[in-house]
């Protein structure tokens, strides 16, 4: 800015208008030598105030200084957005433990102020749900490895507990020492009771499947296994390992049954061409099939609404 009084705007007037037109940092060069329009200049946002008729090497450097001061006041602008904007909780502890900075997100999921909280080492949020060797474990990560993330279960401020998605990262300083850990905490309270519940969900409805008095299997519209019951699996002799990793495809138990003879002795590959072919079609199926070992099965399976069959 070659000078603080242009046609249409006078004095600190004219930075301004510069801080709101460009994302720039803004130098005056000007021949108004006055203490008090230098200061009014710096306070309005000015990074420099030089007089003119100065040194050509005076004003290299002003401009220098002022691009890597404006660099890193930009880079602290952008870590306190990240760390006040975050909807994750931050904290930022000494080498000691002790937090010297938390986040509004962090306050709302501890339900602690800012001001509780700092100055204090983070075990004021255990819940004791955590032994010794847990947390000597964690912090050996954290010193070896440079990191921990996991789970860990809090106390709120309101007395409750509250499940947590925790990493923790070490930083050194330039000479290799520990500066400072820093913590990242997302809430998954909600997450944990609907996983819960769908848990115990399954967990019913596993058990009415196991009570039904008949082999029962459903697969989906891939014909992949989505659920059985005990008998399925007794009743036709089938291993754990079959069933393992999942999906389990209906082709592959299909074919496991072939090789045992269960569908007679004719060729494997034609016996698989038309089960999966009849499966396919997607119709309601009724037959017996007599087992190797004399026992008849009475079959009945039907299609289901968006794909799939249900075979007892």
């Amino acid at each position: 800015l070659l000078d603080l009084n242009l046609p249409d705007s006078r004095g600190v007037e004219t930075v301004q208008m510069c801080r709101a037109l460009i994302d720039a940092p803004v130098i005056v060069l000007t021949g108004l030598d006055d203490l008090a329009a230098n200061q009014a200049a710096i306070q309005s946002g000015a990074e420099d105030y030089l007089s003119k008729g100065g040194e050509a090497k005076y004003l290299h450097k002003a401009l220098l200084y002022a691009m890597l001061r404006y660099q890193r006041d930009t880079d602290m602008r952008r870590a306190t957005a990240v760390l006040t904007q975050s909807y994750d909780g931050i904290m930022i502890t000494n080498a000691a433990g002790v937090m010297v900075e938390v986040n509004p997100a962090l306050c709302r999921i501890t339900g602690y102020s800012a001001a509780e909280l700092l100055g204090h080492n983070p075990r004021m949020l255990s819940s004791g749900r955590h032994d010794q060797r847990f947390f000597a474990s964690l912090w050996r990560d954290v010193l070896d490895k440079g990191a921990w993330q996991g789970e860990l279960v809090n106390r709120h401020k309101a007395g409750h507990l509250y499940y947590v998605d925790e990493s923790i990262t070490l930083c050194r300083n330039g000479a290799g020492r520990i500066q400072q850990f820093i913590a990242v905490v997302s809430d998954i309270t909600e997450r944990r009771a609907a996983q819960e519940a769908l848990q115990r969900n399954n967990t019913l409805l596993q058990g009415i499947l196991d009570s039904i008095p008949v082999a029962l299997c459903a697969f989906d519209q891939d014909l992949n296994l989505i659920a059985k019951n005990g008998l399925y699996q007794s009743g036709l002799d089938l291993p754990d390992h079959l069933f393992q990793p999942t999906p389990v495809s209906f082709e592959r138990i299909l074919q496991f049954q072939i090789a045992l003879g269960e569908f007679g002795s004719g060729d494997q590959r034609e016996i698989m061409a038309e089960r999966l072919s009849q499966i396919r079609q997607g119709l309601a199926l009724q037959y017996e099939r007599t087992r190797p070992n004399g026992t008849v099965l009475d079959i009945r399976s039907a299609p289901m609404p968006g794909g799939g069959f249900v075979t007892t």
